[in-house]
């Protein structure tokens, strides 16, 4: 088990993405920043993005062993059709899923905001030249300590 529960939701949640860049439209991942220049840029990609963890109080002796994350998808695609059905794809890998997570027990992962409005985005911009558009959507998992062997 890692001390590093929080890395590790991020992780096991990138992880569930990876049948992504093998699907026949090779989706880019990253976490938390766009590691190549525009140049080498693919469009759709999409950009991981997590929140440090917080501990629930689970019993009244105040003990926390419960840990909720925050995973934010940021889909970018040339068009709005690109990024909703990139959106759509991701979160059908994840919602109602458990990630694997080593000596956790993980819940079910939730989609936080019901709605993702997809919107173009002004200082990206497509090989074409015309933005970009964009798709957010939130994801939480909760997960607690596996009890000691």
């Amino acid at each position: 088990m890692s001390a590093y529960v929080s890395l590790d939701h991020r992780d096991a949640i990138r992880a569930m993405l990876a049948p992504l860049e093998a699907s026949p439209t090779e989706y880019q991942i990253y976490i938390g920043a766009i590691t190549v220049s525009d140049d080498e840029l693919e469009f759709p990609y999409i950009v991981v993005w997590a929140a440090p963890g917080h501990r629930d109080l689970i019993n009244l002796t105040g003990n926390s062993l419960d840990l909720t994350t925050l995973t934010q998808l940021t889909v970018t695609g040339r068009d709005d059709t690109e990024a909703m059905a990139a959106l759509d794809l991701a979160a059908g890998l994840l919602v109602g899923k458990k990630p694997t997570l080593d000596g956790r027990m993980p819940g079910f992962i939730r989609q936080i905001n019901d709605e993702p409005i997809v919107t173009p985005v002004d200082d990206v911009h497509g090989p074409d030249g015309q933005p970009a558009y964009q798709a957010i959507a939130q994801f939480s998992v909760t997960s607690s300590a596996a009890p000691a062997a």
